[in-house]
């Protein structure tokens, strides 16, 4: 299949790399420093052990699990193709068709960045479902959803409509 180059990156390159790199070590580094800092206290001040372990664990718990079900199943980099996405993450890469994309949606979880998933009709490199940031930030993330998720499913419908050789 000869591609043409990707017109129009989706992804900021700059943004994932400090959601994926920069916040864990941020926030592992704090509950550190604070676990650190309190084991030093007098044993007779109110910052005895059980006291404030129990909220650095929930803490940590809640860090491991935000950033391995979330962070760390971005999709490093993501470009418009016209016909196809290009999308890389580490060291795979991969292109996916724009008639091989069975839904594209808006994630409900409220954070800062928007984030957007395509789901696959048949698995790719990468899986069957690429999450991937939106460069835009916006505070009304679960009232207006983004136009990126209207246009890529109307690209997409449009390239199966056309496509012969998609079900």
């Amino acid at each position: 299949m000869n591609l043409i180059p990707p017109t129009r990156k989706l992804s900021d390159s700059f943004e994932i790399s400090w959601w994926k790199r920069v916040f864990p070590a941020l926030w592992f580094g704090l509950l550190f420093a604070l676990f650190i800092g309190l084991s030093y206290a007098p044993p007779s001040s109110i910052y005895r052990w059980p006291r404030w372990l129990i909220p650095i664990g929930g803490m940590a718990i809640i860090g491991v699990a935000y950033v391995w079900t979330i962070l760390f199943r971005l999709a490093d980099e993501i470009a418009d193709g016209d016909a196809y996405l290009y999308v890389r993450k580490g060291l795979v890469e991969d292109t996916i068709a724009l008639a091989d994309i069975k839904e594209v949606r808006q994630s409900w979880f409220p954070s800062a960045p928007t984030r957007i998933m395509i789901r696959l009709s048949k698995p790719s490199k990468l899986g069957l479902t690429i999450s991937f940031l939106v460069p835009e930030y916006s505070a009304t993330t679960l009232v207006i959803p983004n136009p990126l998720v209207a246009e890529l499913t109307s690209r997409a419908e449009a390239a199966r409509a056309t496509s012969p050789l998609v079900q």
